[in-house]
């Protein structure tokens, strides 16, 4: 049996329908295109309002990272100036403590020289 010999059996290519057919929409196709376009446009929408969601969550994140960030600078900046003060205290400690263990060692070099100790 081949497959012309059953009449249920031929396929008819999509292009090959006869045009009275493609004129004359059944009745499930056209709520089928109605459903279609109502979920394309259902889809649309929600799209839509998701992006705008998720664009306003986004702003709110992108300010909230801003201000962390502003105030991460700024407690930065702060320690960094306290770690200057000391620094410096802590160069002028040094600093002193170098100048009297001079003198100290010249006073010394000075009186061994002079045979005074």
């Amino acid at each position: 049996m081949t497959s012309k010999s059953h009449s249920e059996w031929d396929v008819i290519p999509f292009d090959d329908q006869p045009a009275e057919a493609a004129q004359k929409p059944s009745v499930f196709w056209k709520m089928g295109n109605k459903l279609g376009n109502l979920f394309i446009s259902a889809k649309k929408r929600v799209t839509s309002k998701y992006r705008e969601v998720t664009s306003g969550i986004n702003q709110k994140l992108d300010e909230e990272y801003e201000h962390l960030r502003a105030e991460f600078e700024a407690d930065l900046f702060a320690q960094t100036e306290a770690f200057e003060c000391e620094l410096k205290v802590q160069r002028r400690r040094w600093i002193g403590i170098a100048i009297v263990t001079a003198l100290v060692g010249f006073f010394i070099g000075m009186l061994t020289a002079f045979n005074l100790i």
